[in-house]
């Protein structure tokens, strides 16, 4: 078993992006909520983007989407995301924006 390897550049950018996207929507808690509940569903949710990205391309950054499926693959990765969620939740609070 591979021992935790944390986010590349590449992943904390887009994981940074995605988490301040779900705070601006205001849906931190929600989105924390269901990324825990999942965890144990993360990589056949991610084998489910990975053959889904074509299509959803369309919708959504085809390479940012490859990125978080390639994340979800790792278990241990959801931490990472949670954990960049509730930072930018806390920026939030702090900076006073809309709640």
């Amino acid at each position: 078993m591979d021992a935790p390897r944390g986010l590349t550049p590449e992943e904390k950018v887009v994981v940074g992006r995605l988490s301040a996207r779900i705070v601006r929507w205001g849906m931190a808690v929600p989105a924390i909520l269901v990324l825990e509940m999942h965890r144990p569903l993360s990589f056949v949710a991610s084998q489910a983007m990975h053959m889904l990205a074509p299509l959803l391309s369309i919708l959504v950054d085809a390479k940012d989407f490859v990125v978080l499926a390639r994340l979800l693959e790792r278990r241990e990765s959801i931490e990472e995301i949670i954990v960049s969620i509730e930072e930018a939740e806390a920026r939030r609070q702090i900076e006073g924006g809309p709640a």
